[in-house]
């Protein structure tokens, strides 16, 4: 999960978008939302989850990126329980 603060509105409203349970979303879904004071919440399920809660979705990572985004979602994880060191993650566009 990473909070960021928006510089622009969103150009939609989150509240006309349908909205999935994360415990019943497939893994590699991400969610989307928006918390008070434009900072934007992203986040992206990499396994099981067992608190229910409903987010807006807004895209899934591809099939074959599923087994590293499961391997990476638990060094992140540890991480967090543990060292909690700065973890730097870049996202790359889809080439046409």
């Amino acid at each position: 999960m990473l909070n960021l603060p928006m510089s622009q509105e969103c150009n939609w409203i989150q509240e006309n978008c349908p909205l999935e349970d994360v415990v019943e979303m497939p893994e590699g879904r991400m969610t989307f939302f928006m918390t008070t004071g434009n900072v934007a919440n992203l986040s992206c399920k990499f396994d099981q989850m067992t608190e229910p809660m409903s987010y807006v979705t807004w895209a899934e990572v591809v099939e074959e990126d599923k087994p590293i985004l499961r391997e990476v979602g638990n060094r992140v994880w540890e991480n967090t329980m543990s060292d909690k060191m700065p973890i730097y993650v870049e996202f790359l566009g889809v080439e046409e």
